[in-house]
């Protein structure tokens, strides 16, 4: 017997008390599960992976090998998990040193002996409470940003592209802004400004005061023409020659 082949069936003896289970791929293709002798092919829905799992529950292996092929390892991992099983998910790397013809059930065979042979290295898998954690923080990130109207986010920056052409503290901050983030980012930081001041004023019942631009001097700068037209008119001031 050549070195091969007493190393090839020193492996499938200690194979027997390891699983091999490649997870599905695109489509749900069905799982292939190796536990010595036997072998049973299962589909991708919810029902066949519980009884993939409850099958593999049956045999008390000591770990069960899963390849790490995009998301579909998740789902038969926390069935395993549930029940106890301690899952191994591996780099799908490993598989392409698989002689032969690639196939599901090859692929459960030399996972099953690689790992019995103490040759894998499983990657981090949180606890299941962890996880579930996790996905509840994710959610609650998503609900405090959405979205919106879009017409409502539009109204603030127009009204900021108003202010930024007139007299008032947002126009020196928007050239200020404008030379460092350009237009559009610019407008948009006067908008997210503009509704914490609005916010504020109406939670505090106060009027807007801008303490950069003295308003009364600006309504007599524009009115004095016009009053000096009409003081004249009726005489209240000397015509000039």
């Amino acid at each position: 017997m050549s070195a091969f082949a007493s190393i090839k069936q020193g492996l499938e003896e200690a194979a027997a008390h390891a699983g091999g289970a490649p997870s599905g791929v695109l489509e749900h293709r069905p799982h292939a599960v190796d536990l010595a002798e036997q072998r049973r092919r299962f589909g991708g829905f919810r029902r066949e992976r519980l009884e993939m799992a409850d099958w593999i529950a049956g045999f008390a292996p000591d770990t069960v090998v899963m390849e790490s092929t995009g998301i579909y390892w998740k789902s038969p991992y926390a069935y395993l998990e549930r029940l106890g099983i301690r899952a191994l998910v591996v780099n799908a790397q490993h598989v392409k040193k698989v002689p032969g013809r690639k196939t599901d059930v090859a692929d459960a065979e030399w996972l099953a002996m690689l790992a019995r042979a103490g040759l894998l290295r499983g990657s981090f898998i949180p606890p299941e409470r962890l996880r579930h954690l996790r996905q509840l923080a994710g959610k609650r990130r998503s609900a405090k940003t959405p979205k919106g109207n879009r017409y409502v986010r539009a109204l603030p920056c127009e009204i900021a592209w108003s202010t930024a052409r007139t007299a008032s503290q947002f126009k020196s901050r928007y050239q200020g802004l404008v030379i460092r983030r350009g237009a559009k980012r610019a407008i948009v930081a006067i908008a997210h400004q503009l509704l914490k001041i609005v916010y504020v004023l109406l939670a505090r019942r106060v009027p807007y005061r801008d303490d950069t631009v003295d308003h009364e001097a600006l309504a007599v700068q524009r009115k004095a023409p016009r009053w000096i037209r009409q003081l004249k008119k009726f005489g209240h001031l000397p015509q000039t020659a």
